[in-house]
């Protein structure tokens, strides 16, 4: 019988500092291989959240190892059989934090599904093991091909996943949206249901890297119909911003919602340039971490593109050779991956 196993291989090391993770997410269904489907444009690696979206399928068609990960999964994880062999893909998961609070992998409801492939031929089962300082330990096994949420596993080797009546995650969001409003951006969520819910902490990032708790809404403890809430943030912060929720139980379980992306758009943003006159080499240093990476386009008085180079991810600024344009004024425009624009105005002196 072919099996399909989901590998979380746990090493406990005391660490005091939890390593600062990078959120990356779908942006459609596809393979996990294929950089466009996710939010960095590029697959996830060592210390990411990640996170499959609602309504996304993501296929894992070779083993994957990770550390110090966590997978969140709204959509649905398609762990693929190969052809010809008698086991599965494995995704493999080790981690540093000793903190058994910390969820690994998590199936938000009823819609989040980790399931077997269909390449294979045989009837498959879904099997969670976890390496605890020696073999492999079975800790969850089901006659299944499809393991659905509410179900959580955590950094522990005493649990694998804890599902429904014996450990629900704490809030299962139907809906979070973030939206400008002539207050400033409003934050808006409801929950389909709540167990030993505790409270919201409002977190914002201009780079979705650093999280700041910018506020606090109290959670309604239990409850079995929608809640809605909302969260007014009047701060004004030019380009990008992101935000999320952190959820946290009465026992100190928290879970992570997706990141909510506001753009504003009231104020200019312009580059800085500098040496600017330049002859040679000439410094662009955007407003906002370029999270996706772009690309800087120079056009001359005419609107003739003279120059392009493309900006890294994570970047703030680069250097642009211009020992090649004549002499003269020039428009310097910025375009991000993720929708965001500058510009600026360069002038070249030989």
């Amino acid at each position: 019988m072919r099996k399909l196993y989901l590998l979380l291989a746990c090493t406990f090391i005391i660490s005091t500092i939890n390593a600062q993770r990078t959120y990356i997410y779908t942006v459609a269904s596809g393979n996990w291989n294929t950089n466009s489907i996710w939010s960095l444009n590029r697959q996830p690696t060592n210390n990411d959240s990640i996170v499959i979206t609602d309504g996304k399928n993501v296929t894992m068609s070779g083993d994957k190892t990770l550390s110090n990960v966590i997978v969140d999964i709204f959509g649905t994880l398609t762990i693929d059989e190969p052809n010809g062999s008698s086991m599965s893909n494995d995704l493999s998961i080790s981690t540093t934090n000793a903190n058994a609070n910390e969820p690994i992998v998590r199936l938000s409801d009823a819609s989040a599904k980790i399931q077997r492939g269909t390449n294979g031929n045989g009837s498959g089962v879904i099997r969670l093991q976890i390496n605890s300082a020696g073999p492999f330990y079975t800790k969850y096994l089901a006659s299944e091909t499809a393991l659905t949420g509410p179900a959580v596993a955590y950094n522990t080797t005493a649990n694998s996943f804890v599902s429904n009546s014996n450990g629900a995650l704490p809030v299962v969001l139907l809906t979070f949206f973030a939206n400008k409003s002539s207050k400033g951006v409003q934050l808006t969520w409801t929950s389909q249901q709540e167990n030993n819910s505790d409270f919201y902490l409002i977190e914002r990032s201009t780079d979705a890297l650093l999280w700041q708790s910018i506020g606090k809404v109290n959670a309604v403890f239990n409850s079995t119909m929608p809640q809605t809430y909302d969260y007014n943030d009047e701060a004004s912060i030019s380009g990008i911003t992101y935000y999320r929720l952190k959820i946290v139980d009465r026992d100190g379980r928290y879970g992570l919602s997706p990141i909510k992306t506001i753009r504003n758009t009231t104020s200019t943003a312009k580059v800085n340039i500098f040496p600017n006159p330049s002859s040679s080499h000439a410094s662009i240093v955007f407003n906002e971490v370029a999270v996706a990476g772009g690309q800087v386009n120079v056009y001359n008085r005419t609107g003739q593109l003279v120059a392009s180079q493309q900006i890294d991810l994570f970047s703030k600024a680069i250097t642009l050779d211009v020992s090649r344009l004549t002499q003269g004024e020039y428009v310097v425009d910025v375009q991000f991956k993720n929708g965001g624009k500058q510009s600026g105005k360069l002038v070249v002196a030989k």
